[in-house]
Parts: C-alpha cells; sequence; structure tokens
C-alpha cells in the first residue's frame, strides 16, 4: 500500500499543552491580590481599631533600634508593614515616603516596618524607587504578630492617646488622601 501524501500542517507533531505548574504562581498572586483588595474591610473592623496599640522595639535599617513606646501616647504615629515580593506594598511605598516627607516635620511618626526581607533587597528597592522613608526591619515578624497582619500591605494610623485610629489593609486607590485627610484631623484635635 502507498504512502499518502501528508497533507500540509498535518503533521504528527505532538501539540504541546500548556503546563499547569507555569501558572500557579500566577493563579497565587492573583489570589493573594484578591485577599490584599479585600482586605478586611469585607469581615468589619481590624481587632486592633479603637484599641491600645502594641508597643514593640525593632532594629532601623539605617542602624539603631527604634521603640515605639517613646511615640506611644506623645505623637501620632503611621506605620506600613511590608514586603519587598508584595506589588501592592511596592505600589505603595512611594505614596508612604511622601507622607513621611510631609507630616515628619509636623511631629508624625512614620515608619514602614519591612518584614522578613534581607537589609540589602530592601536598600536596593528605595535606592530603585528613588525614596527613603524610615524604615524597621521585622525579620522574626514580632511586630506584625502584634499588629495582627495577615494581609500586606497593613498600614496603622495611632492616635497621640495611643489608640489604634484606622487600619489599611492592601493599599488601594484613594489611600494616601485618605490618610492625609486622617493625619490632619488627628493633628488638628490635639
Amino acid at each position: 500500500m502507498a504512502d499518502t501524501p501528508k497533507q500540509h500542517g498535518t503533521e504528527d507533531t505532538p501539540v504541546k499543552k500548556p503546563s499547569l505548574r507555569r501558572w500557579i504562581p500566577w493563579i497565587l498572586i492573583l489570589v493573594l491580590a484578591l485577599v490584599a483588595f479585600l482586605g478586611w474591610r469585607r469581615f468589619g473592623p481590624h481587632p486592633l481599631q479603637g484599641k491600645p496599640a502594641p508597643a514593640f522595639s525593632l532594629a532601623s535599617l539605617s542602624g539603631g533600634e527604634v521603640s515605639l513606646a517613646d511615640h506611644l501616647g506623645k505623637d501620632v504615629i503611621l506605620l506600613d508593614f511590608w514586603a519587598a515580593w508584595c506589588p501592592p506594598c511596592r505600589k505603595t511605598l512611594p505614596d508612604i515616603a511622601e507622607l513621611a516627607d510631609e507630616y515628619m516635620p509636623k511631629g508624625v511618626a512614620v515608619y514602614t516596618v519591612n518584614l522578613a526581607d534581607p537589609p540589602e533587597r530592601v536598600k536596593n528597592l528605595l535606592d530603585s524607587l528613588n525614596i527613603g522613608p524610615p524604615v524597621l526591619m521585622d525579620p522574626e515578624g514580632k511586630a506584625a504578630s502584634l499588629y495582627l497582619v495577615r494581609v500586606i500591605p497593613q498600614i496603622m494610623l495611632i492616635g497621640r492617646n495611643g489608640i489604634v485610629r484606622h487600619v489599611n489593609i492592601g493599599g488601594g486607590t484613594g489611600m494616601k488622601a485618605e490618610l492625609k485627610r486622617l493625619l490632619d484631623r488627628e493633628l488638628a484635635d490635639n
């Protein structure tokens, strides 16, 4: 029996199926972004909102140790819990840096709290973003645990009286304007 000529495009080449492994990181990122976007807002206020802010001491990226107890009950405090691997965190960092530049001279203590990144990676990220907000290093997650951080970024506003006034989870559109409004109100109240 003679071989039948093959038509163009009908060769017996194996069809490559997309590997599920290739999609797993993207699916994970999508799920994390969705959780960050929804945050705890859907489930009511953060458990610390309206309660005294826990004190902690952490090493500063620039050297030395910073104790939050030095500010509690005296200063308005803005904390931003973040990590370099987190895209929403990298997006909010420049806004937090601008708020630090504007409000630290007015007496607001602003700290970004990095969760578990090596110091060199944090420095490289800040250099690439051309920003330099005060960074505290929380490699073991002690402060994150005290502040019940489950999703990042998590931004905490603490009043002069040491009470957690506001919690923003996931950053989001309008975060900077909302924080400015809340900071201005906190400063005006005292």
